[in-house]
């Protein structure tokens, strides 16, 4: 889990400057005309663990205004439950006993 205090931080130290690097570069590529970008994207990095309890506090940057990129990430959230649904689809009887 994360802590409230994490969604008040910047980017941190550790990825920033990186992020920044990889943020520009993939601007540039997926929209060659800078003053009339028409492509978005969103750029999610987070420290992966197995530790149970371990904070996955992503650290995120993007073209996109925040209001595009939570409907974005709501849709996609959406769609990866819907093909989970597909691929696993729950066993007869929905596993009650």
């Amino acid at each position: 889990m994360s802590n409230d205090d994490d969604f008040n931080t910047p980017v941190q130290d550790i990825y920033k400057r990186h992020m920044q690097a990889i943020a520009e570069t993939l601007n540039e590529f997926l929209n060659a005309d800078q003053s009339k970008p028409e492509t978005g994207f969103m750029l999610l990095v987070f420290p992966l663990s197995t530790e149970p309890g371990d904070s996955y506090r992503a650290n995120y940057m993007s073209n996109a205004h925040r209001a595009d990129c939570i409907r974005m990430l709501r849709d996609q959230l959406e769609h990866f439950e819907r093909q989970e649904r597909h691929e696993n689809p729950p066993e007869p009887g929905g596993g009650m006993q």
